[in-house]
């Protein structure tokens, strides 16, 4: 199973669940809560290259 992470606006939130809902191999987490922020933040920072590890080519 693999996870995402939907950043939606908070007025079309219940939109969004209710239609992910339908969906048998959807499971709706919760919003994130203070202990998962630090997931969030590492995601986060992996989308904006911040902590990627780069491999300089040697040739």
């Amino acid at each position: 199973m693999k996870r995402i992470i939907v950043d939606v606006e908070k007025d079309k939130l219940p939109f969004v669940l209710e239609l992910l809902e339908q969906f048998e191999f959807v499971s709706v987490l919760a919003d994130t809560n203070e202990e998962d922020q630090g997931m969030y933040d590492s995601i986060v920072s992996l989308q904006k290259g911040v902590g990627i590890p780069r491999v300089e080519s040697t040739e």
